[in-house]
């Protein structure tokens, strides 16, 4: 998934890391609407939210910010 942010940047986050829109069929994750003012997107057929300042901060799924393996 890749998210453009109004500054320019870009943030590329493998669909594994959310479920929901890694199964969802293209027509499923193409159908968001940008939500909370400009912080969030959410896709109503699948019931997913991503809030940006988590994705900023590197906070997947809900687990956490993610952490370099041993």
């Amino acid at each position: 998934m890749c998210v453009k942010l109004q500054d320019g940047r870009k943030l590329i986050v493998p669909l594994v890391y959310f479920p929901r829109l890694f199964q969802a069929s293209e027509e499923q994750r193409n159908d968001y609407i940008i939500s909370g003012g400009g912080k969030g997107i959410h896709w109503e057929s699948i019931d997913e939210d991503i809030h940006v300042g988590n994705l900023l901060l590197g906070i997947f799924n809900d687990a956490g910010p993610m952490t370099k393996s041993a």
